[in-house]
């Protein structure tokens, strides 16, 4: 287990119920995010470690979509219910609203199938000048605890073993980048560790300590 951050405030500190798996991934999502798109505090003058510019599209999309979808069915029904009640005046428009909130919300699902466990979209330039880079991050289900029973032999108790924290990398330099005359594709997996490297007994969640793993995981998969 880590030890807990060093005298942090009550506001700056993330607890969490460390045996919530949902939990525990979720935070984790969240951290990514909020890692990448803040500079490294490594980083050194020239160091291509520059924070990333998160895009928001797809939960934006969707939000947009629910919102339309929404006020048309509140509009349509305020509308047959205080003003024109005759259900022979108001069931063509009724009818018609109905079919849009169908379809707008068939498109919002169809994005979040698409979009999968996607949890990171990315960019950043490495110039003023040069092509954006492009990351995606996957942050696949989490497998379930290990346990290894207890052993006779060598007198140990049972015990479990945290799931380990994975994400997969999408990752595209354009031609023209620092160092890069041509474009590259690079696939990879980041094994950033067992959660409880990086959460306490307490279940406290040490950012300092995942972002450490996953900034070095990411740098050996980009090749930085």
């Amino acid at each position: 287990m880590p030890a807990p951050a060093a005298s942090p405030s009550a506001d700056e500190r993330i607890l969490i119920d460390n045996s919530n798996l949902s939990e525990l991934k979720l935070t984790a999502d969240e951290a990514v995010e909020r890692i990448l798109s803040r500079k490294s505090p490594t980083a050194t003058a020239g160091s291509p470690a520059a924070p990333w510019t998160v895009s928001h599209f797809h939960t934006d999309l969707r939000l947009v979509l629910g919102y339309v979808a929404s006020i048309i069915m509140i509009a349509v029904g305020g509308w047959s219910y205080f003003v024109e009640k005759e259900w022979e005046v108001n069931k063509g428009p009724t009818a018609i609203a109905v079919v849009v909130y169908l379809v707008l919300s068939a498109v919002q699902t169809v994005d979040a199938y698409v979009q999968g466990n996607r949890i990171f979209y990315g960019s950043r330039k490495s110039s003023p000048s040069a092509q954006p880079e492009q990351l995606i991050l996957t942050s696949p289900p989490l497998p379930k605890h290990k346990l290894v029973p207890a052993s006779g032999t060598n007198k140990t108790r049972a015990f479990s073993i945290p799931p380990e924290y994975s994400l997969e990398v999408e990752y595209t330099r354009p031609a023209g980048s620092t160092g890069n005359s041509s474009g590259q594709k690079k696939n990879g997996k980041v094994t950033v560790g067992h959660f409880g490297e990086w959460v306490t007994q307490e279940g406290e969640f040490v950012e300092s300590v995942f972002e450490e793993k996953l900034r070095a995981g990411l740098a050996k998969v980009l090749g930085e």
